[in-house]
């Protein structure tokens, strides 16, 4: 809620400064959010406490080098978990990496608003509106869909909850799949705008894949799997703002039936996201 405050003024504020400073800023952002969460495993706020409660060391190490020390015991710590995750089960990493496509694919939402001025020849003023639309088809989907699918897979499906979070994933992400295309091609402003409604459909695949992903594994590694679902999505976020960015200008250069082509490169990376969900067995998850 609070990003969603901010992000709106603070983007207003940077890009009146340059758009190479703004890129900058939201870089660095993203690099810190990454090495924050990759130094921060599970049992930190325990570690922390125990710091503050010997704040010496016998011998008299220097304050900067038990710092430094305990950086590197946190890093080596929390990379050694992961390695034991994905060798308990490597297909926890399958599933993580898709959580870089899903935040390629929130990115790529910034570009409607130019892409309909461009394409479409619409004022601001009328592109104003797809967040609008965009909103209100995703907090119906959220609100009142979801849920009302969970319940009906749960209790009719007789399905486990992995298995319900599973068949969720597959058809959300295939309906992004759908929605992404359908916004690369789309030929005029009212099918543009379908589109819009058809890729918001495809809301809750996030929750739902992340849900997937922590019952795979057992209860002692839930914490770590947290963790780097924050990693993995950062990764997404470093990648997603500069490449797209690209992709769009060179969308412009080859002409206006190429405007769509970030969108177009988010609809073919959900092909293997599909392929790796599709690939997943319910099975799996019991046995987990």
């Amino acid at each position: 809620m609070l990003g969603g405050l901010t992000a709106g003024p603070a983007g207003f504020l940077f890009m009146k400064i340059g758009p190479v400073f703004t890129k900058c800023v939201v870089l660095g952002l993203g690099a810190a959010m990454f090495c924050l969460q990759l130094v921060m495993p599970a049992d930190a706020i325990k570690r922390k406490q125990h710091a503050t409660a010997t704040t010496t060391s016998p011998g008299g190490t220097p304050a900067k080098t038990r710092t430094l020390s305990q950086i590197a015991s946190v890093c080596k710590r929390g990379l050694g978990d992961f390695r034991a995750l994905i060798a308990a089960n490597a297909k926890v990493c399958l599933l993580l990496s898709t959580l870089v496509a899903y935040t390629i694919a929130a990115f790529s939402g910034r570009f409607r608003l130019q892409y309909a001025t461009k394409r479409f020849d619409w004022t601001w003023d009328e592109a104003g509106f797809i967040p609008s639309v965009a909103s209100g088809i995703k907090l119906a989907m959220v609100g009142a869909f979801l849920p009302a699918a969970s319940h009906w897979l749960l209790d009719k499906r007789k399905l486990s909850a992995a298995g319900k979070d599973l068949w969720l994933s597959r058809v959300l992400v295939a309906v992004l799949l759908l929605g992404s295309l359908a916004l690369a091609v789309a030929p005029t402003g009212v099918s543009f705008l379908g589109s819009v409604c058809l890729y918001e459909l495809s809301a809750g695949h996030v929750p739902a894949t992340v849900s997937l992903i922590t019952s795979v594994v057992d209860d002692q590694h839930k914490g770590v799997v947290f963790g780097y679902v924050a990693v993995f999505e950062a990764i997404g976020g470093i990648i997603s703002g500069p490449f797209l960015a690209s992709l769009f200008n060179v969308g412009l250069d080859w002409g206006t039936n190429w405007y769509g082509l970030p969108f177009l490169f988010v609809g073919i990376l959900q092909i293997p996201v599909l392929m790796i969900l599709f690939a997943t067995r319910e099975k799996n998850h019991r046995g987990a």
